[in-house]
């Protein structure tokens, strides 16, 4: 691939909210995992914590790696400050880190120092942003609906009370711009900082961080855009992440999270936020950008139907690091330190490690690893931000910080792979070339990443470099036509693409009432309904209200793959979406 330079770093992670006071902890071994409190869960964390993995509607762990004492700046933006006041972590910690990101490259607003030419002054119009986003309800976005839960429990709970006194407390104004707290923070980026037009959010699980350097690439080596920014932000309201965690039993119970060591039983979650600036390397060369790393080469692959959505897949793991290397001039040989994707879990962390033997124990690789999992815990979608930092970092300072809380460090088959490769004190970092580092990154449904980084040698002397530039900035970028080779669709009681297309065809209106289980009960509240508007809409009909509703659909457990026991967890958005990309690749 064309080399991308990193030329801006930013992050917002627990008891770090800058890139130094991140060096800093890790260098200082510091593990920032703490209890949560009543900030983070919105209420004592005590009132729905169980030591038992098992007792419904508990979660059993509450340790993690958290944000605290943050104050959100909302001076100097597009937009005005009172608007932006009133959103949601999500989209004020992913504004943050793009503002200073900005600021470290030299390109933000106010920050035209390099040059008076029009080309660095309209730059930022030529610079889009792609953010990873974890899509799981924020504390905002609840405050939004929570009226909604209130209004339907009061009037049982004064009865079950007795005492027709009782109240649910005060609702919260929201903000309606938090209802779109998925895929809306990207734009709402844009306009703050008056970027391009190009914005976009993505969710790949835990490989978003990668996934959106991957995409941020792409849109830079096809000219669409001169500068990009590509980062991920993990701010769902950790009660919830607490309580989905708990169902899918990935805590350790009563025990430590140690990842890459034998004892550690599952994972401790997290949250942050970290952005990059990226250009292409030859224009980063041309305009004197301070460069931070280069990207050399990203491998995607997702395995998610090779063994179950949940499970870790070596052979899809494999073909990620393969296509990582096959699309780069550096070769695993060349590789000092991989940033492992390591959660804590026994399946996982085995799984990754098993991978790694399988693809690098045949070459003559001499590499280190660790996680800064350790350091901070999973930070999910944001998780690959926080590794690919810890190895520009430790680029700049010669030092590999350690895998902290390591007693028995996991191990394979090959001395080349895990045991004393993981390195549990810091190590001085020199290369008798220059320095390369990867990083790994594995997500719920099978979305595996692998990121190699090189270091930039400076040259004092880039006159060759300038030439490399100008030729390549002669060649014309030829858009490649996409094909259309798939699709799938259920819309409402079009239950296939085949029903879809005759829906249009015949110029149908589809509509029937809103299924009864649907209803919650709230049909028959007169109060909720009218409160939401639905009263005149309904009248005395439930089946008044119409709609091209979803039902009920067909959904084969064992052609996806998923055991009995596990479904229960599983939301009928992801069913549905399974059966719909199913149908399109078949």
């Amino acid at each position: 691939m064309d080399k991308i330079a990193i030329i801006g770093t930013a992050c917002l992670f627990p008891e770090a909210d800058t890139p130094q006071a991140y060096w800093e902890n890790l260098v200082a071994n510091k593990d920032s995992r703490v209890a949560a409190q009543a900030e983070q869960m919105g209420r004592d964390p005590k009132d729905y914590f169980s030591p038992a993995k098992d007792t419904k509607d508990k979660y059993y762990c509450t340790t993690g790696g958290y944000i605290n004492n943050f104050q959100f700046d909302p001076q100097g933006y597009a937009l005005q400050a009172a608007q932006l006041n009133g959103l949601d972590n999500t989209f004020q910690w992913a504004l943050h880190v793009a503002r200073e990101a900005l600021k470290d490259s030299g390109y933000s607003k106010s920050g035209y120092s390099k040059s008076g030419s029009k080309e660095h002054k309209d730059i930022l119009s030529r610079c889009g942003v792609i953010l990873g986003n974890l899509s799981f309800p924020t504390k905002k976005s609840n405050q939004l609906f929570s009226p909604l839960y209130h209004q339907a429990l009061a009037t049982p709970l004064k009865d079950l009370l007795a005492d027709q006194n009782f109240t649910m407390g005060a609702e919260p104004e929201g903000d309606f711009n938090n209802a779109m707290v998925a895929g809306h923070p990207a734009s709402i980026i844009n306009e703050a900082l008056a970027l391009g037009d190009i914005s976009m959010v993505l969710d790949a699980a835990c490989a978003s961080s990668l996934y959106s350097m991957k995409l941020a690439c792409s849109y830079l080596q096809s000219h669409k855009a001169d500068m990009m920014l590509a980062g991920a932000v993990s701010a769902a309201d950790p009660w919830f992440v607490s309580m989905g965690f708990s169902t899918f039993k990935a805590f350790p119970e009563n025990v430590a999270s140690c990842p890459l060591d034998k004892s550690s039983a599952g994972l401790n979650t997290g949250e942050g936020a970290g952005m990059f600036v990226l250009k292409r390397y030859d224009d980063a060369i041309r305009d004197g950008d301070t460069i931070h790393a280069v990207i050399s080469g990203i491998g995607l692959s997702n395995d998610g139907r090779g063994k179950f959505v949940l499970s870790p897949n070596e052979a899809g793991q494999t073909i990620c690091y393969e296509r990582a290397y096959d699309n780069s001039d550096i070769n695993p040989e060349d590789v000092d330190y991989i940033e492992c994707h390591a959660t804590g879990t026994p399946l996982g962390d085995d799984t990754e490690i098993h991978s790694m033997e399988s693809y690098f124990a045949d070459k003559n690789v001499h590499f280190d690893m660790g996680t800064a999992k350790s350091n901070l815990g999973h930070l999910l979608t944001s998780a690959g931000m926080a590794g690919m930092l810890k190895i520009i970092l430790a680029m700049k300072n010669d030092l590999i910080p350690a895998t902290i809380n390591i007693k028995e460090p996991l191990t394979s088959d090959s001395d080349k792979i895990a045991g004393d490769k993981i390195l549990t004190k810091n190590k001085i970092w020199k290369s008798s070339n220059k320095k390369v580092a990867a990083i790994n990154a594995f997500g719920f449904g099978g979305t595996n990443a692998h990121l190699i980084l090189e270091e930039h040698e400076v040259k004092e002397n880039s006159s060759e470099q300038k030439k490399m530039h100008e030729k390549n900035s002669e060649q014309k970028i030829a858009s490649d036509n996409i094909s259309i080779v798939g699709m799938g669709a259920h819309f409402g009681q079009s239950k296939n693409l085949t029903e879809f297309e005759q829906v249009i065809y015949d110029a149908q209106r589809l509509s029937a009432p809103l299924p009864k289980y649907r209803w919650q009960g709230i049909d028959k509240d007169r109060d909720i309904l009218e409160k939401f508007g639905l009263a005149e809409k309904v009248g005395s009909d439930p089946d008044q209200l119409q709609g091209n509703f979803i039902d009920q659909f067909d959904f084969d457990h064992l052609y996806f793959k998923i055991p009995p026991e596990v479904q229960a967890p599983l939301l009928p958005q992801q069913l549905l979406m399974m059966k719909v990309l199913d149908e399109a690749l078949n």
